[in-house]
């Protein structure tokens, strides 16, 4: 019998039965859809995590406070050590040989408001050396400059999302913004990125999206400073070698230890360090989810070989005279494998469309990045038929085995 015929029949058995066909789909449907999703979070997670190495630079050293402290744990460390300060950063520089530039960073979250206009932005107070370990680079304007760092100048350099929440399509070169109770002149704007999924989506990045740099020393002196925080959150150092980042790291570790006292109140970070938590968390997270969409295309399988057997067991007639009038059984077997794979291949296309839905909704209500991937919904629908084919193929057998004298008198 031509395959045509035998996808012509089976598809005209499955519509008879419409109710029992979408019940015996939405285990797939459940399970394609979870398998969507979940291939989409971590298509996102990935690129993310690519965006991360580009902005920290692999060859980035960061000296950070620890995360998570109490208030009570961080008064006892403060009457044993001041944190980082200025100073440790200048005297670290001139200690450790191949360093490209030393930056020490003071950040804040602080609203800047241009008359009416107000944009969230984490306010940075830094050197004239960001530059040339960071990432960043100027679109309009300059960066800060030796001179405002001297001076203490009440100038500021914004990233070009903050720049057009406050400025619109207009020029901010020149223009002033106010940052607490002071004025700033803005005298450069930054080149556009992409978001990196906002503070905390890994230790020691944060997002530049929403920065203002300020000449570090008119941070200290004009904003406000709790004094349980360090007078610095973080240095970042550059290496003009990526083989100098175990040394460097190892330097930094003794050189903060015993400039504190002996006292653990910093961290030193690598890029590569903290991807590797972050694709640590990501795997676990995959395990969790592929367990998840692994158990409903199991129920789905199982439902199909359910409906199937019930199916095979209604239709022993149509089964008997198929046979009597010449039907071998590679064609009952067929016909039936064909049916097993019609319903999970549909089941697929509705599960792919409700995965790239679920995916969307995710990405809209949770914040988390999501990328639709071709390969992600080719392999889905390539499972839907492996399970169809696998979990129908028993009740095919069955079919085929059936004795047609039997069949036709037994009902």
């Amino acid at each position: 019998m031509p395959w045509t015929e035998i996808v012509i029949i089976a598809v005209k058995g499955l519509a008879v039965h419409k109710v029992r066909t979408l019940l015996s789909m939405l285990g797939i449907i459940f399970g394609i859809s979870s398998v969507v999703a979940m291939l989409s979070i971590g298509e996102g997670a990935r690129h993310d995590i690519d965006q991360q190495v580009a902005a920290l630079g692999v060859r980035t050293v960061r000296i950070v406070e620890p995360e998570g402290r109490k208030p009570d744990e961080t008064k006892r460390v403060r009457t044993r050590s001041a944190g980082l300060t200025r100073e440790e950063a200048d005297v670290f520089r001139t200690r450790v040989p191949g360093l490209v530039g030393v930056a020490p960073l003071r950040v804040r979250k602080m609203t800047v408001r241009v008359g009416h206009r107000r944009a969230d932005a984490a306010v940075t107070g830094t050197t004239p050396d960001y530059l040339a370990v960071g990432t960043e680079r100027v679109a309009r304007g300059r960066f800060l400059l030796p001179a405002d760092e001297a001076d203490a100048a009440r100038v500021a350099v914004t990233s070009a999302l903050v720049a057009h929440e406050l400025f619109g399509d207009a020029d901010p070169i020149g223009r002033e913004i106010r940052i607490e109770h002071e004025l700033y002149r803005v005298v450069g704007v930054l080149a556009s990125r992409g978001p990196l999924g906002g503070d905390g989506a890994v230790r020691g990045i944060r997002d530049m999206t929403r920065r203002v740099f300020v000449p570090l020393r008119a941070m200290l002196h004009r904003m406000t400073r709790n004094p349980l925080r360090a007078e610095i959150d973080e240095i970042v150092c550059k290496v003009d070698d990526v083989a100098r980042l175990g040394p460097t790291v190892d330097a930094a570790d003794a050189f903060f230890r015993t400039a504190h006292g002996g006292v653990r109140d910093f961290e030193v970070l690598i890029a590569l360090d903290l991807v590797a938590q972050r694709q640590r968390a990501q795997q676990i997270f995959d395990i969790v989810m592929g367990s998840i969409a692994s158990i409903s295309l199991l129920v789905g399988g199982i439902g199909i070989m359910n409906i199937m057997l019930a199916n095979i067991s209604e239709r022993r007639r149509e089964i008997g005279i198929r046979r009597a009038v010449g039907a071998r059984r590679r064609d009952v077997l067929r016909q039936f494998l064909v049916e097993a794979a019609a319903i999970c291949v549909i089941g697929g296309i509705i599960g792919v469309l409700l995965g790239v839905l679920l995916a969307g909704g995710i990405s809209a209500f949770a914040e988390w990045k999501t990328l639709i991937s071709w390969h992600g919904i080719v392999l889905s629908l390539i499972v839907s038929v492996v399970v169809g084919l696998l979990f129908g193929t028993y009740p095919a057998w069955k079919a085929a085995r059936m004795d047609p004298i039997e069949a036709l008198s037994l009902e």
